[in-house]
């Protein structure tokens, strides 16, 4: 299991102030390339935080609203299909389309002030799909792009809608 512990400290309007978070990572392969990935991470601030450096449920994509607070959790699945490989699908000669793996997910999570409690009255959650492209720039570049659809299904308003999204990331 991959773990990661981030501290962050500073000054605010003259108050300092101090927050962590840890998160886990998981793969268990269910078949040949068929895997199913675990994450989690909880994160609090040791007093109320300034606005600006919050934690939030900032992978919640299909969310109108910005859930942000002083403690945090946060969990997701996703199923991972087997990805099309060896595409080498050239993009006018500037990048090359190396993969492309189809995922499924459930992720969920919630926020709250100093003083509150968890509730699952508060809980989000949303499922959704999403199609990760793994694309080789010139010099040796690597990003990826990660395009989907996200449904609330716990938490959201009445007549909410799903939202599609894109996220960019990748070693520069």
């Amino acid at each position: 299991m991959a773990q990661r512990v981030s501290l962050r400290a500073g000054l605010a309007q003259g108050k300092p102030f101090f927050s962590g978070e840890w998160s886990g990572y998981k793969r268990l392969r269910l078949a040949h390339s068929i895997y199913l990935d675990l994450r989690a991470s909880a994160g609090a601030g040791l007093e109320a935080l300034p606005e600006a450096f919050q934690l939030r449920l900032d992978k919640l994509h299909g969310f109108a609203e910005d859930f942000a607070g002083d403690r945090k959790v946060f969990g997701q699945l996703d199923l991972v299909l087997p990805p099309l490989r060896a595409l080498d699908f050239s993009l006018m000669n500037l990048a090359l389309l190396d993969s492309v793996t189809f995922s499924g997910f459930v992720q969920g999570g919630q926020t709250w002030a100093v003083g509150g409690a968890f509730s699952s009255d508060r809980l989000k959650a949303e499922a959704g799909v999403k199609a990760n492209l793994g694309v080789s720039l010139t010099l040796g570049l690597a990003v990826n792009f990660n395009v989907g659809y996200a449904y609330p299904v716990l938490g959201a308003p009445d007549g909410a809608m799903g939202k599609l999204f894109l996220d960019v990331g990748g070693m520069f």
